[in-house]
């Protein structure tokens, strides 16, 4: 089943069709946005006022899902995105979904275990014992 949904901008906007549950996603991620704060590209969503957090350098880090945002309790300083809040506290680059954690049904998780796996880019792994250098003119 498909649903024709108007944009109303203008009286000659386009019709758009969407399949019926297309359609309740992108309903309900407008929503997630105005609460918690959701990560649509992984599917995450954490709930208003649920708490992530990690440790850097001995000193522990919490922050809270608001609005849409991530508000950082150390500096009281609201992120746009898990990446912003992680190089807020972190000097040079860092996987952060690696670097923050969630307690969920009782026990703390890596944030990243909660991505939908089918969506995360994984780099090929190269094997830097076997690699062939012999083509390559090089000098040692």
């Amino acid at each position: 089943m498909r649903i024709l949904v108007e944009h109303r901008k203008s009286q000659t906007a386009p019709v758009t069709e969407l399949a019926v549950g297309e359609y309740s996603r992108k309903v309900d991620e407008k929503r997630a946005a105005k609460t918690g704060y959701s990560e649509p590209k992984f599917d995450v969503h954490f709930t208003e006022g649920e708490e992530i957090f990690r440790h850097y350098i001995g000193v522990e880090y919490r922050a809270i899902a608001t609005k849409g945002k991530l508000l950082l309790l150390n500096n009281k300083t609201v992120y746009g995105s898990l990446n912003q809040l992680n190089e807020a506290i972190v000097s040079g680059r860092e996987n952060a979904w690696g670097a923050w954690e969630i307690v969920r049904s009782g026990r703390p998780q890596k944030v990243s275990e909660l991505r939908n796996q089918k969506k995360v880019r994984r780099r090929p792994k190269i094997d830097v014992n076997n690699l062939d250098l012999s083509g390559l003119d090089l000098e040692l």
